[in-house]
């Protein structure tokens, strides 16, 4: 093969190289672009060897890229097998949503798990992280590395256990521990309501990622306006989270509700306003299920 690139090939090039450029935007991205330049070879004008081309255009170290790029492997590996369940404070249980690794670190401690295990292992992490008030799981690298740790030892079966009998027939509940009724609106909304904790926790990450960036890569960001933004949005999200089903209405969701406009349901908020009859009607209406 020529060292020298055609048309076609410069430009993506150009491109896998814009990724990389733009201040290692994301570990996933610019592990799967090194993976792109190595495997194609884009790296052979610039010289003999990817690792050349590592050291002198981006100043990685052999190690560094591979461990980008086995972190991006690790990440595709993990999306391609089922997704895993979101962790709740009750029974909900009806929506799942899938949780990849955050951070090069974790992706790194998941690659250490032998090949064809590693989707099972991170299942595991997340499945026996401690929670949050909201009941998303709490993700280190540390716990991850634990995880990984049990595997490995010889008593450890590399199959996941025999799952647990499932309880007979699980009711979705709100969060006050209420019976959904069978209104199909309103279980898709509590349903959902997982994915907003998901969303919820990644805007708090993000803010601590804000505060571990070398302050020069984001020179140009109003740092303080920047944080201020992100705890609004995470404060709007949380006060607007599907809580419990309508106390005023008894989740009939009439048009004319003052407590859920129609929804059905009330933010966290609504609900500790509302006179503690109203709120005592619904627990007698919706038989309450133990945590």
């Amino acid at each position: 093969m020529s060292n020298q690139l055609s048309v076609m090939e410069r430009g993506e090039l150009c491109e896998l190289e814009d990724v990389i450029g733009r201040g290692l935007e994301t570990f996933v991205e610019v592990g799967n672009a090194l993976l792109v330049i190595r495997d194609r070879r884009l790296y052979r004008e610039a010289g003999d060897s990817f690792d050349t081309y590592c050291r002198d255009r981006w100043q990685f170290s052999k190690a560094q890229a591979q461990r980008l790029i086995s972190a991006a492997q690790v990440i595709g590996e993990i999306s391609e097998a089922d997704s895993v369940p979101m962790g709740t404070k009750t029974p909900l249980a009806a929506s799942t949503t899938r949780i990849l690794p955050m951070s090069e670190r974790q992706a790194r401690e998941v690659a250490k798990a032998p090949a064809g295990t590693r989707a099972k292992v991170w299942k595991e992490a997340v499945e026996t992280a401690p929670r949050d008030a909201n009941g998303t799981p709490k993700l280190t690298a540390k716990h991850v590395e634990k995880v990984v740790a049990r595997r490995k030892q010889p008593d450890k079966p590399d199959d996941d256990p025999p799952p647990k009998a499932p309880a007979a027939n699980p009711v979705p509940v709100d969060q006050e521990g209420h019976s959904l009724p069978t209104n199909a609106d309103i279980r898709a909304a509590f349903a959902a309501a997982a994915l907003l904790d998901q969303l919820m926790h990644y805007i708090s990450r993000a803010k601590s990622l804000m505060k571990e960036i070398d302050a020069r890569a984001v020179a140009l960001v109003d740092r303080q306006k920047f944080e201020a933004d992100v705890s609004n949005a995470r404060s709007e999200l949380s006060d607007a989270r599907p809580y419990a089903l309508c106390p005023y209405c008894l989740a009939a969701g009439r048009k004319d509700c003052q407590g859920c406009n129609g929804r059905g349901w009330v933010k966290q908020r609504t609900w500790k306003a509302a006179p503690e009859d109203m709120r005592d009607r619904v627990g007698a209406k919706f038989r309450e299920v133990a945590a």
